[in-house]
């Protein structure tokens, strides 16, 4: 009797095994799968977004301090929040964003990827978020690595950076001449 309970036993654990193995390896995914999710979402493929949210989620709980999950979790958190039905959830989802967000940029201060996240997602909120300030250090941020290194890969980007900081800063003409600099560099892009 005691060797048919051990048996039973022992079926349950390796079922609840298999059972937890084939969960969690359909949870799994690379960070450049989430990412494909997140910019799915992005361009309006909501189903896609709580892919990416439980993506990221699981990447950084293996992955805590990675610069890149962090800022793709706080941007796909600001998606959350433009999505949900109530206040408290807009609120809560937000500011979790910011907070990775301003983690991923804290951990890897000149990466343009994730300031370039960051500052679209400042851009995207309401005012009263008082995020302007942390967007317009993204926009100086991003000319910089620009003017330091000005890849065709990253102009396309920036001429939309330009171009924000000309409509934040008209009366500086260089923001004008360098966003004409910028696509023409863009035009050799990939």
């Amino acid at each position: 009797m005691v060797s048919q309970i051990r048996g039973v036993v022992v079926g349950v654990v390796l079922a609840l095994a298999l059972i937890l193995g084939a969960v969690s390896a359909s949870v799994a995914c690379t960070i450049d799968e989430g990412v494909a999710l997140h910019h799915a979402a992005r361009d309006g493929d909501v189903e896609r977004l709580e892919h990416a949210l439980t993506c990221f989620e699981a990447l950084e709980q293996t992955h805590p301090e990675n610069p890149r999950v962090l800022a793709y979790l706080g941007s796909s958190y600001a998606m959350k929040a433009r999505a949900s039905d109530t206040a408290s959830n807009k609120m809560r989802f937000t500011n979790l964003g910011f907070d990775s967000l301003d983690y991923a940029v804290e951990l890897s201060p000149n990466s343009f990827e994730l300031r370039l996240i960051r500052w679209n997602v400042n851009e995207a909120v309401p005012a009263f978020f008082g995020r302007k300030k942390h967007a317009l250090d993204d926009l100086y941020t991003l000319d910089q690595i620009f003017q330091a290194e000005p890849r065709p890969s990253i102009a396309k980007h920036m001429v939309h950076v330009y171009a924000a900081l000309a409509e934040k800063e008209p009366d500086i003409a260089k923001w004008k001449e360098r966003q004409a600099k910028a696509e023409h560099i863009a035009k050799d892009a990939p």
